[in-house]
């Protein structure tokens, strides 16, 4: 039997620092299969996560992932690039002052910065880029590398190390007249008044055992673009077709939604659970009837 191929080390090593340069070039959007742990930005009293990584840059230049003597190889699915970096920026200079590997364990160890820079504060001269802080509430979580959806975004520019340009772009329209987009408030808030829509005398008819479960889609403008049973419709219970109708009576004129501008947005598409039992029983805490 021919014994099986394992690479040597080096060659494991060249084929991982060839995947990480592909993937660092790879749009934003697209960059990772799971959502990254972000470098840390502080601004005077504020520290924020940010959608950039500049030392990056710095390994490209240098060609090599070793800051002294550690070399950043990826050690969990949340942190490809094996590191997470602080900056600070002072003025109108960018520093690095920090840098963490088994940043996904419980114990975050410190890189000597002053072996690879001769101190422990770097001016970050090589900077010429944007650095993306994500700021505001959290519009759409994407389990994928900086891809979530906040309500702003601020855009710092750097030119050799020293900020330029700054430019907040706002992801949300806020409009006293719409629904605030968030899926969970908006589940909560449907839910709410298809339940309480629902009359004593149909509920005691429903089946203990039945479950209905509803779908309902906005679209980018912000309005209800569809909503149905996940069954054929000819063929939906007393169950299914009372939580059908009910839902097509009181969302018939349900509010637009504020209108989210950002190209990587998919407007909400809600799942609603209605159990038989739970609309019977709506106090039994022991089954989660409270929900209902």
């Amino acid at each position: 039997m021919t014994p099986p191929f394992h690479p040597p080390a080096p060659l494991l090593k060249l084929i991982f620092n060839g995947l990480l340069v592909v993937l660092l070039h790879l749009p934003s959007q697209a960059l990772w299969g799971t959502a990254q742990f972000g470098d840390i930005l502080i601004i005077g009293q504020d520290t924020a996560c940010i959608y950039t990584n500049p030392l990056e840059t710095y390994f490209e230049q240098k060609g090599s992932r070793k800051l002294g003597d550690q070399e950043m190889l990826c050690l969990c699915t949340a942190l490809w690039r094996g590191y997470v970096a602080t900056w600070q920026l002072e003025g109108d200079r960018l520093f690095l002052i920090r840098v963490q590997t088994n940043y996904c364990g419980d114990n975050p160890v410190d890189i000597d910065l002053t072996k690879e820079f001769s101190s422990h504060k770097v001016f970050a001269k090589w900077v010429n880029t944007t650095l993306v802080r994500p700021d505001g509430a959290l519009l759409e979580y994407i389990h994928m590398g900086y891809a979530s959806i906040f309500e702003r975004e601020i855009h710092y520019r750097f030119k050799g190390g020293k900020l330029v340009a700054t430019k907040t772009e706002h992801n949300l329209e806020y409009d006293p007249e719409r629904l605030y987009p968030d899926a969970d408030f908006l589940r909560d808030t449907i839910q709410s008044l298809i339940v309480s829509a629902i009359s004593q005398e149909e509920r005691h008819q429903f089946n203990e055992e039945g479950l209905c479960v509803l779908f309902i889609n906005f679209d980018r403008t912000g309005q209800l673009k569809d909503l149905h049973i996940g069954t054929d419709e000819a063929l939906a219970n007393f169950l299914q077709k009372t939580i059908l109708a009910k839902a097509q009576s009181v969302l018939k004129d349900f509010p637009l939604l504020m209108q989210i501008n950002h190209k990587d947005f998919d407007p909400p598409a809600l799942e609603l659970w209605f159990s038989g039992y739970c609309l019977k029983h709506t106090s039994d805490r022991a089954y989660d009837c409270e929900e209902d």
